[in-house]
């Protein structure tokens, strides 16, 4: 279901009533179809679907599949722009090196990236070990400020935490600390693998098919690589097809078996087909008139 803080967020970027509907229903389970000409807005219709779906299951993979690369990296540039941390994002196929962007989203880049965020993780691990120290007991304003046994380790913020005004405001800068350390630790437990796994074919692979939740490829690469995605053991719980106006019927469902099946049942949850209906009857005009 949709939480009401994600409705009002998608009504705060102005997107029109029928988009919001969309959004609505690519989440759930099932087949949704987005039809329109280009500059209505599919492609951001598209990112806020695949937001949504992050957020409100973070747990599940969302597999992207376009027929060119140059929607492909559109549309992975703005997913980007989300609030989707990078680790969970990859670019499979040729085209990687095309996106607007320093970063490495490829499977080798995304391992190295990994390793070098493990030794920066346990650098801050370091840091906040040697920091924790117990202050003394004081008056009630203060309390939180001085019992808070990482203030060293927060000391590098741009503002003072805690301002010692109030018991509520401060206990709740020290919460979202607290938070902050929860997620470092979370993202140092999943560089784990990393660690553990000594080849970079088994790093890329582990990456592809248990670290990254947004898998994007085209469908040419998607065709060239079904017999590897099934060996390996890829699995992915929802599906959006961007430009699927543009390939044959059959095609379509060449990303839908990408997978196998878990006890004679799919696993694929959500269906999302965007496109424009009539592009697929223009590519074909001249083919047709030729003949």
């Amino acid at each position: 279901m949709v939480s009401i803080w994600r409705i009002h967020s998608l009504l705060r970027h102005t997107l029109l009533l029928t988009q919001i509907g969309a959004i609505i229903s690519g989440i759930q389970p099932g087949l949704t179809m987005v039809v329109g000409p280009p500059g209505t807005g599919k492609t951001d219709t598209a990112v806020q679907i695949l937001n949504v779906l992050y957020h409100n299951c973070p747990s599940q993979r969302t597999l992207i599949i376009t027929h060119s690369n140059q929607a492909l990296n559109d549309l992975f540039e703005k997913i980007m722009q989300r609030d989707v941390p990078a680790r969970y994002l990859l670019r499979l196929g040729q085209g990687e090196q095309e996106l607007a962007t320093d970063l490495d989203f490829s499977r080798q880049g995304r391992v190295n990236a990994m390793l070098v965020r493990r030794l920066e993780l346990l650098a801050e691990v370091e840091r906040l070990a040697r920091s924790l120290q117990l202050p003394e007991d004081v008056d009630k304003p203060t309390f939180v400020k001085d019992r808070f046994p990482f203030e060293e380790f927060f000391s590098d913020t741009l503002h003072p935490i805690f301002m010692g005004e109030s018991f509520e405001k401060d206990m709740r800068a020290a919460k979202g600390c607290f938070r902050h350390l929860k997620t470092m630790f979370q993202e140092l437990e999943e560089c784990r693998a990393f660690e553990l796994l000594k080849s970079t074919a088994d790093r890329a692979n582990y990456l592809m098919t248990k670290q990254a939740k947004i898998v994007a490829m085209t469908y040419t690469h998607a065709a060239l690589k079904r017999k590897d995605f099934l060996q390996l053991g890829f699995k992915y719980d929802n599906l959006l097809m961007e430009e699927s106006a543009q390939i044959l019927e059959i095609e379509n469902f060449i990303p839908m078996l990408l997978q196998r099946q878990e006890d004679g049942y799919a696993r694929l949850k959500c269906c999302i087909l965007i496109g424009d209906h009539h592009c697929l009857l223009l590519d074909m005009i001249p083919f047709c008139s030729s003949n």
